[in-house]
């Protein structure tokens, strides 16, 4: 599941600094590491997935790096999303753009005004689930949108509590291990997981640096958050355990603006 022929990705804008947050960071984003910081992701991902399909930036939206939230993939289905955020949904629009010029068919869930999902609040894992989190930006007739769309999956929700979206809290490190922040919000996911789970249960990685909790697995290879070295430690460990490679990427301009990993691309299977 962790194979991809395609991603996308968005370059930061001009005005990145004015993007959406839950509070202000303590130091002011400073846009051109930032800029350099997604370039080098970008080179990254490059190296892992055969074609890197980049999206036009849009400088007059400040979010836009954020890609993921646009879109939910899994098992060869393709969903263009819904946001809450009326300033974000021309972000949408321009993947949608996107994937039509690239032929890939997809789902669109602005067609359903009432619900709606931030590819953030996404977590497709190998034991058939789609984890989806109840947050300030997903609803339940967002989640419904997703269960008939990809009716093999059993969607899963999650509430998510003191934390922007699922995927700040949880990652997937291998089909049935995931990445958790050591934290209250990340051990209420996990016994919310525990109790709506059925069949054989996942592995749970607990990290100590709640940004170290988002982590992207791309084929044989894993990208971490570099800078959190107790973190980084437990991190190499289980990916050593399964075989993975990993890649260490220093983020921290778009961590100040609730940024991670995954939020920076949509890897897909272009199956045309």
């Amino acid at each position: 599941m962790f194979a991809y022929d395609f991603s996308l990705v968005r370059a930061v804008p001009d005005c990145f600094a004015n993007c959406l947050t839950q509070e202000s960071p303590h130091e002011p984003i400073n846009v051109e590491v930032a800029k350099a910081q997604h370039l080098k992701y970008e080179e990254e991902l490059r190296k892992v997935i055969p074609k890197v399909v980049e999206v036009p930036v849009d400088n007059s939206l400040a979010d836009c790096c954020f890609v993921e939230d646009t879109a939910v993939f899994a098992d060869g289905r393709l969903v263009l999303t819904n946001m809450v955020a009326p300033s974000r949904l021309p972000e949408v629009a321009a993947t949608g753009d996107v994937m039509t010029r690239l032929g890939v068919p997809f789902d669109d869930m602005r067609t359903e005004p009432a619900a709606h999902v931030d590819g953030g609040d996404v977590l497709t894992t190998g034991l058939g689930e789609m984890l989806v989190g109840m947050s300030n930006r997903t609803n339940a007739a967002g989640a419904a949108f997703l269960a008939n769309s990809f009716p093999g999956r059993r969607v899963v929700p999650i509430a998510v509590q003191k934390a922007f979206n699922l995927k700040s809290i949880v990652s997937l490190l291998a089909e049935d291990c995931i990445v958790v922040a050591d934290t209250p919000p990340g051990h209420d996911v996990v016994e919310q997981i525990r109790r709506q789970h059925q069949g054989p249960g996942y592995q749970f990685v607990f990290v100590p640096d709640s940004v170290a909790a988002n982590v992207l697995r791309v084929g044989d290879s894993v990208f971490i958050q570099a800078g959190y070295p107790a973190s980084e430690s437990i991190l190499e460990s289980a990916a050593a355990s399964h075989g993975l490679t990993v890649v260490k990427l220093c983020m921290s301009e778009l961590i100040k603006a609730d940024g991670a990993l995954t939020c920076c691309s949509v890897p897909f299977m272009c199956r045309r």
